[in-house]
């Protein structure tokens, strides 16, 4: 990899972020259709609507836009190096509009997290003072970004580099903390749910955890390619709007998949059934609540 030239990321970069978009839209789409299917009884909230159009609507712009850029890169030039500059500079119309649908995709999915962690938490404010807290100081970062980019003459970009690392320390730091209190917090509720027969809410800790696994995948990809220089920054950039996608969109879809071949369960066990989870009616019912807001929440993807 340490060899590839620039044209070859650049394709790579194409190549990769189109097979990625296919597979959140597929997604995506499957997942709106269970959520129609199944839950025809429920209103969602604007809230929800808004999230569900949002981030599917940044990912097919940004992908829209990379095509675009391909194509005046390398169509209209005869001189094979100037498709080449015309990717490298930030301030380049083209880049600057793809760079702030990433950044405004990574602040919709970190809020997304961060209400996530709100609803588990019982909508308990102290949980969420740190998230919030870098998540304003990821939209400053953001803005600032935002602003160089449009504003800065072409090849003058000294002053980008340490806001992006910024922008990624924050979003790290707001994904690895959401992520540990919600494993923590279904881990303290599962005790209470295998008490009185259930063990759904170890399925929905793996989901979570393995979701986040993905995005730290990429979180570390792109810290080590951009503290680097490595052209794969390229690559890690142009990949973030359909994986902060689908690490939204898997939860839910692998929730209502998983759970849609559930045996049915005997109404005199004392059990009912509210969405795509079984939650006993009792007094623990009161600590389980908490667990209905991963799928309320992830449907907001």
């Amino acid at each position: 990899m340490a060899h590839l030239s620039f044209l070859s990321v650049i394709l790579l970069s194409a190549i990769a972020e189109t097979f990625l978009y296919g597979i959140f839209i597929v997604c995506f789409f499957v997942a709106v259709y269970l959520r129609l299917s199944k839950y025809t009884d429920r209103t969602a909230s604007s809230g929800a609507l808004w999230n569900t159009i949002t981030i599917p609507t940044i990912a097919i712009f940004h992908w829209i836009i990379g095509v675009i850029r391909l194509f005046k890169g390398f169509g209209s030039w005869e001189d094979i190096h100037s498709p080449i500059y015309s990717h490298l500079d930030p301030a380049e119309p083209l880049v600057a509009a793809r760079s702030i649908l990433v950044i405004v995709n990574n602040l919709i999915g970190d809020a997304i997290i961060i209400q996530r962690l709100w609803f588990i938490w019982g909508r308990s404010l102290h949980v969420i003072i740190v998230p919030v807290l870098s998540w304003l100081g990821l939209a400053t970062s953001g803005f600032v970004l935002s602003y160089l980019f449009t504003h800065l003459r072409p090849g003058n970009i000294s002053y980008i580099g340490p806001w992006i690392t910024v922008g990624w320390a924050l979003t790290t730091v707001i994904n690895v903390y959401c992520t540990a209190c919600i494993a923590w917090r279904i881990w303290r509720t599962n005790r209470v749910a295998q008490a009185v027969g259930g063990g759904l809410l170890t399925y929905v800790l793996v989901i979570l955890v393995e979701s986040a696994a993905i995005w730290a995948v990429w979180a570390v990809f792109f810290g080590v390619t951009t503290e680097t220089g490595s052209q794969l920054q390229i690559l890690a950039t142009d990949l973030a709007p359909p994986i902060i996608g689908l690490v939204n969109v898997l939860i839910y879809l692998r929730v209502a998949l998983g759970w849609s071949f559930a045996p049915s369960v005997d109404e005199t066990d004392g059990l009912t059934m509210t969405t795509v989870l079984v939650l006993p009616t009792m007094s623990e019912q009161d600590h389980l609540d908490t667990v209905t807001a991963i799928l309320g929440t992830a449907n907001k993807a």
